[in-house]
This record gives structure tokens, sequence and C-alpha cells, in this order.
């Protein structure tokens, strides 16, 4: 039957289970356990809760829809929101034991977000809670398609997850047919971490260019291979972690594992790490549009950034020192000084490479050059040492050759070698045939 109330408070200790159609201004249900609702039309708020599992049979259309409930079902035919009508829907996840959202096959997931039905809403807010009063679950996100506002028919604009525990995102979030003004937050008490063997958040328009806004905010923001997240779940700073960043392990992936029109990134004094997931000459692991990359510390001490990136702009990719530049840096905490955007030192930039000093030009005419040419610069270079000036005296050259008895002719020295230059000699004149035998240095030309 129809159940028409201008406003209907349902309080219980058990389970509440409406089928039948209910229209009115103001809904609020609250079950003990399990609350089962069919269709809904309400022209003011909806305000439900579970302290079990939530199910949804049908369609619930308010301009405002509020669940919390320790887990719940949209089923397939139902919708929880309508296009169109409904402004926000906040879903609280009360739970102690990790929420798992998407396709996930995360291991004890107590409130599991992954419906046959459809969700529908200008903004869609997701938020854990713990039911002891604790910081808040861990949330695993897995494979999730969210449509933003240029998609036909429904659509959500804005998504918020929330939670003070971690956030761990291992599947692809692809939000597509997003708007300009779309936007995608998350925000973790302790860190939000992508795995990249398997996870990873792109934000596209209708066009397949990069759209919306992807905001994180969290202590740690990481993004790496499962591998590397191990590490740092065990040491943030182990010896020798900004090179493991730098290293890619897997797949070159040019566009990165993070993708939107703009980034914002927020951490509360930690770090913001991504791993390299290009190659040593063309890094990469992240990419912007025209929104293009903020990060901001608002810890009181220094932020450690290190990661790998890029913007494309107008059909124009910008990457290596001119992406550092083009990142913006804010917070009164700072940042370390090991920070760093491509390799490119926060404050610093690259130090440029260091260029070889320009080749002397060489000396006209056929060269040939044989044994030590430390000495040489030009002929004239050697007019001044002791052996040239030996060397180039006949006289002396001569008595030098009888006194010594050797069978060499040439008085060249060994530590200079013979040298030819073509029209330019130093070779001394040759008094006496070199023979077979000779034991002279060089040996003759």
């Amino acid at each position: 039957p129809n159940i028409v109330l201008a406003l209907a408070p349902v309080a219980t200790g058990g389970s509440v289970a409406i089928n039948g159609p209910i229209a009115t201004g103001r809904l609020q249900a609250a079950a003990g356990t399990a609350l089962t609702l069919g269709d809904v039309t309400a022209s003011g708020s909806t305000e439900l809760s579970a302290g079990g599992l939530a199910t949804f049979l049908g369609t619930v259309s308010a301009p405002q829809i509020d669940v919390t409930s320790a887990d719940i079902t949209v089923a397939a035919g139902g919708s929880l929101g309508q296009a169109g009508v409904t402004d926000v829907v906040n879903l609280i996840a009360v739970s102690d034991a990790p929420v798992a959202i998407g396709a996930t096959d995360a291991s004890g997931a107590q409130y599991v977000l992954n419906e046959d039905g459809d969700l529908f809403a200008d903004t869609l807010n997701i938020t854990g809670q713990s039911a002891t009063g604790g910081a808040g679950p861990d949330v695993v996100v897995g494979d999730v398609q969210i449509e933003g506002s240029g998609a036909p028919g429904g659509h959500v604009s804005h998504v918020n997850l929330t939670t003070g525990g971690n956030v761990l995102v291992e599947g692809q979030v692809d939000f597509v047919n997003a708007g300009s003004g779309d936007s995608l937050a998350i925000t973790g008490g302790d860190s939000i971490q992508i795995d990249t063997d398997g996870g990873a958040i792109t934000m596209t328009g209708s066009d397949g260019g990069l759209a919306g806004s992807l905001a994180l905010t969290a202590h740690d923001i990481w993004a790496a291979d499962g591998a590397l997240l191990d590490q740092l779940n065990a040491d943030p700073s182990f010896a020798g972690f900004e090179q493991a960043l730098g290293t890619n392990n897997g797949a070159v992936n040019p566009a990165g594992y993070l993708q939107a029109g703009g980034i914002t990134v927020t951490m509360l004094g930690s770090s913001f790490l991504v791993q390299n997931s290009g190659t040593a000459d063309q890094p990469a692991g992240l990419t912007v549009g025209d929104g293009g990359l903020h990060i901001v510390n608002q810890g009181s001490d220094p932020a450690t950034v290190i990661l790998f990136g890029q913007q494309t702009s107008g059909g124009t990719t910008v990457t290596g020192d001119e992406f550092l530049e083009q990142v913006a840096f804010e917070g009164a905490g700072g940042f370390t000084s090991d920070s760093a955007v491509n390799g490119c030192g926060v404050g610093a930039g690259c130090t440029p490479q260091t260029q070889p000093p320009p080749e002397e030009p060489p000396v006209p005419g056929v060269e040939s050059i044989l044994g030590p040419i430390g000495l040489m610069g030009s002929p004239s270079a050697m007019s001044g040492s002791d052996e040239f000036a030996n060397d180039t005296s006949d006289d002396e050259s001569s008595d030098d050759d009888e006194d010594s008895g050797d069978d060499s002719s040439t008085n060249v020295d060994a530590s200079v070698g013979l040298i030819n230059t073509g029209p330019v000699s130093i070779e001394p004149p040759i008094e006496e045939p070199v023979t077979s035998g000779s034991d002279a240095p060089g040996g003759g030309n």
C-alpha cells in the first residue's frame, strides 16, 4: 500500500522494512539492525540509519539523502538519488574494520560500497566513522567509474572521501566525462597510498583530455609500486629511498598514475612521494592539465616532496626543470633540502651539465701523432724546453751520438716522441741512416 506521510520518524531496536512507495516531505527512519526501503519520494531531506545493513530496492528521490549504516546495498534497478533532483548524498560508513569501495578483494571489509544499482547526486560524500569512537576505519578503493557532469543522464559532479584512517587505492579510479568544475577529493587522517601495481586515479573529460580537479589531503601521500610502499610503511626515510623513487620497476607509463586537469596535494607536515613511471631520461609519474600542480604543507615542520611528472597544456608537454618551475609550493612549514621534482631540487633547480672546453683548432696540413702528446700545443710552444734546445743542435747531436755509441742517429727525446706536422717540422736533421736494428724510441716514420 501507499504510505503518505508529512513526517515519518521510525525508530526501533530491530529491523525496519517498508517495501511500498513512500511520498512525504521529510523521511526519518532508524533501525537497530537492518533497514530496507523501496521507492521513496521526499520533497525535503531523507535521513536514514541502520545498525547493520541498509538496503535500497527502489528509487530514493530527495534533495538530500543521509544514510548512516554498518553496510549498504543498492539492488539492481534501485537508485539512491535521482538525476536532476538530488543535490547531496551523504554516506556514513560506521565501522572499525576496513571499508571497501568499488571492486576490490580487500579482506576483512565490513562496509562494502560496490553496488549493482545507481548513485545519483551533484555531490557524493563518503565518510568513514569509527563504531567505537576511534579515529576512523581504513578505506580500500578498488575499481570505480564515476560519471561526471558531462555524462548524458545522471551524473555525480563532486565526490569526497574522508576517513581518519588510511586510504589505499589499489584499483583503477576513472572519473570520466568530467567537467572543468568537477572534483574528486580524498582525505586520510594518516596516509593516502596509491599502489601503482594496479591502482591509479584518472580524471578525463568527454573529449578524453584531462579535466576536473583532484585533491589529496593526509600526513603522507605516496604513489608507488607495492614493494616500495611496503618499504616506506616500514621506514619512510630508509637509506636510498630517493633512488628507489627514481627507479621504475614496471612498464613505462608516460602519463603516470595520477592524472587530472589540476591536482592539489595538502600535507600535514610529512611527505608527498611519487615514483618514476617513465625512464631515467624521460621521467614520469603524474600528469596535470591547465589547473597545474599545487603542493601545500600545513604542518609546522618541513615536508619532503620527491616526485616525477609533467604538465600538458595546449598540446604542449612540460617536464624536467620547466615542470618544477610550474609547480606551486605553499605553506609556512616549508620543504626539506632533499625535496625534488624530476630530480630538480625545490628552490635550486637542475644543476646544469658541465660542458667540455672547446677544442683547439687543428693545424693545417696532414697530421700524424705518435707517442705522448702531453707537451704538444703548437711547435712554438716547445721552443723553450731544454730537450728541444739540445735536440736542435747538429754539432751537439753528433758529439752525443759518438760519445754514447748508440746505433740510433735520431736525436728526438723519447719523452717527446716523433711528431710530424706536415709543412711545419720540429724533427732535427738526420746525419746517419737509421738501421733496422735501431733502439731509438719511435722507430722512425
